[in-house]
């Protein structure tokens, strides 16, 4: 059932997923889709093509940031929606395939606050959610206990986890650093939860080149193509064992999925799940737009969640990623896998410099050594030398097709031998 527009005629996108349960015959299955809207019916038929393969669960975590609905945190008779809503929407991004989260934890600051946040983490971990950002709880302990006490706060959660061998996430104390006003703060932290804190996993946002200079202060760095995110400077930031996430970059079903492969990147994030500047259901309101990719609804729990195209967008970079994993492990021993995984690293290189969109005139550097012959080296270091042969034919992206979200999945490519 569609709701109705109030007499205005609006143009909608509905996005269908199919389930596929996991014992399911392969083959190819049809049906009929119905949409009902205003006493009217419209029907269409589908189908969708089951292959024999499973292919294997995400291996790093892709997800978005995310804050409980701030609605509901506008009166005390609400405030417990906002957990509820928050509940919902671990569950439903769990749904969609997501591993990665910057979730809403609580600052721990007391026993009350320290219970919430632990709450939290025993539910992501339930969820399968893998190696979670802290974005604000890190900066805002400094800035209601002085950082400091922040830092000792901090470790004494590191060693309760420790002890309960539970993973502890990674603490943000740093947002493009080099930004004017930005770098006195982020080194106090740093010194003190170095000394303090010093099991802490630390993470900063870097956007600039000129962030390069801390790379040594972080476990972990979030890099968009502000700060560089070819596959040289993926490689040169992930030394001394460093994880390295893109974050907030455009096209985000390529970032989740093939560039995120490609390139070689730890994880990926996109800002935000729900960040309005005022109110949630008015785009018009605030000092900047709205960064929603989960609406707000009425109901903490809506049975149909209203959402961005970018999250199912990010959902189908996460299956593309899962069947290239499979295609990797089943190159090693199928010819054929193999071909076609070396045809798709010729036909979607690698970017060179400031084109990582899958722009077709960037060179085709980068091949995993293990798909290319030394004939396709040299072919390649020639063609680059050589100013008539600069100009590649221009080719489409290849990209995986995603019908749903579970481990059997409809796919047009079909490796035998």
């Amino acid at each position: 059932m569609m709701p109705e527009n109030d007499g205005v005629a609006l143009p909608r996108r509905l996005v269908v997923r199919v389930g596929i349960p996991a014992n399911a015959q392969p083959g190819d299955y049809e049906g009929q889709l119905q949409v009902k809207m205003q006493g009217t019916t419209l029907s269409a038929p589908f189908s969708v093509s089951v292959v024999n393969a499973t292919i294997p669960a995400l291996n790093k975590p892709v997800g978005i940031y995310l804050e409980k609905p701030v609605h509901f945190g506008w009166f005390p008779e609400t405030n417990n929606l906002g957990m509820d809503a928050m509940q919902c929407d671990l569950r439903y991004l769990h749904k969609l395939g997501l591993t990665g989260i910057s979730p809403p934890y609580s600052t721990p600051s007391d026993e009350k606050s320290r219970a919430e946040f632990n709450r939290l983490s025993d539910a992501l971990a339930t969820r399968g959610f893998f190696s979670p950002l802290a974005y604000a709880p890190a900066k805002r302990l400094t800035q209601a206990l002085g950082v400091g006490n922040a830092a000792m706060a901090v470790q004494e959660i590191e060693t309760e986890y420790k002890k309960r061998l539970q993973p502890t996430p990674y603490w943000s104390i740093a947002d493009e650093p080099s930004n004017p006003g930005n770098k006195d703060l982020f080194l106090d932290m740093h010194k003190s939860f170095s000394m303090l804190a010093p099991e802490a996993k630390l993470a900063g946002h870097l956007n600039s080149r000129e962030d390069r200079a801390y790379l040594s202060m972080f476990d972990l760095v979030l890099i968009n193509d502000g700060f560089g995110i070819d596959v040289e400077d993926v490689q040169e930031t992930q030394k001394d064992e460093r994880e390295v996430w893109l974050y907030n970059l455009p096209h985000p079903r390529a970032a989740a999925g093939f560039y995120l492969w490609r390139s070689g990147a730890d994880g990926f994030l996109k800002w935000h799940g729900r960040m309005p500047t005022a109110d949630p259901f008015d785009p018009t309101d605030g000092r900047e737009f709205d960064v929603q990719l989960l609406y707000p609804s009425a109901q903490p729990c809506p049975d149909a969640p209203d959402i961005h195209a970018d999250l199912y967008e990010i959902a189908q970079g996460i299956v593309d990623h899962r069947w290239l994993q499979w295609l990797e492990a089943a190159a090693e021993t199928n010819p054929n896998a193999k071909s076609l995984l070396l045809q798709m690293t010729k036909q979607v290189p690698i970017p060179g410099k400031g084109c990582w969109q899958l722009i077709p005139r960037c060179s085709t550097r980068g091949a995993p050594r293990s798909l290319t012959s030394p004939a396709d080296s040299q072919g390649d270091s020639q063609n680059e030398k050589s100013p008539q042969n600069s100009r590649r034919k221009p080719a489409q992206p290849i990209y995986f097709n995603e019908l749903n979200g579970n481990q059997k999945v409809a796919h047009p490519v079909q490796i035998h031998g």
